[in-house]
């Protein structure tokens, strides 16, 4: 079983501890199935007693998704081109991220409102981390931009989710028009992003400590 491979691997790199803080990110473009990993694996964890917190990169864009594309479009008639204008609409709040994980490696409890909160597109999430009576914790830590180089040294091990650019438009589509506000995926857009991360991602890619094939949620292959 890949969760078994997974855990092995992690343990041979960072062997137990006791009330240890393990961050596995979990990498890959948009799509490739990250969310639904972490809640599999997050069972799997619980199994084996231990802790698992769920962390996601996308708590922290730094605006909601309404102002997204205003940005976007205001970039461009200024002459910047899509894929860049993307990557300015699209940013995140590195900053807090580096200070929630500090807390976080540090069994120090973290609580925040204001964040992004991905089914309304608004900036109205709530985070809420507390290691009172908890023993060894591994938090999943996912999204695109979970190997920037502020947060880096708090990962522990990351693992790089691959699919097809159609498997994960598919599922991008599906996961948009089941959200509280549902919306159409704009295929260029998705397109654009894909070109605006592939300088990122790729690198962190080759970064991963754990590839796997996830295009088949009930077959995945470890790659490397």
């Amino acid at each position: 079983m890949v969760f078994d491979d997974i855990f092995s691997r992690v343990r041979e790199a960072r062997p137990e501890k006791p009330e240890e803080v393990v961050v596995l990110a979990i990498a890959g473009y948009g799509g490739s199935g990250k969310s639904y990993f972490i809640r599999e694996f997050s069972d799997y964890l619980s199994q084996r007693n231990l802790e698992p917190f769920k962390l996601s990169t996308d708590l922290y864009h730094m605006h909601p998704r309404s102002k997204k594309k205003t940005l976007m479009n205001e970039f461009m008639a200024q002459g910047v081109d899509r894929t860049e204008a993307i990557k300015i609409a699209y940013d995140h709040d590195t900053n807090l991220m580096a200070q929630h994980l500090a807390l976080i490696k540090d069994r120090q409890n973290v609580q925040a409102s204001g964040l992004y909160e991905g089914d309304s597109g608004e900036k109205n999430a709530k985070l809420d981390i507390n290691f009172e009576n908890k023993g060894n914790v591994w938090v999943l830590f996912e999204g695109v931009y979970v190997l920037d180089k502020s947060i880096r040294g708090f990962l522990d091990q990351v693992v790089f989710l691959e699919a097809s650019h159609q498997t994960r438009l598919e599922r991008t589509d599906k996961r948009a028009q089941q959200r509280v506000n549902p919306y159409t995926i704009d295929r260029e857009i998705f397109r654009a992003m894909d070109r605006a991360n592939h300088d990122w991602l790729e690198p962190q890619r080759r970064a991963g400590d754990i590839v796997i094939d996830n295009n088949d949620y009930t077959n995945r292959k470890i790659i490397s």
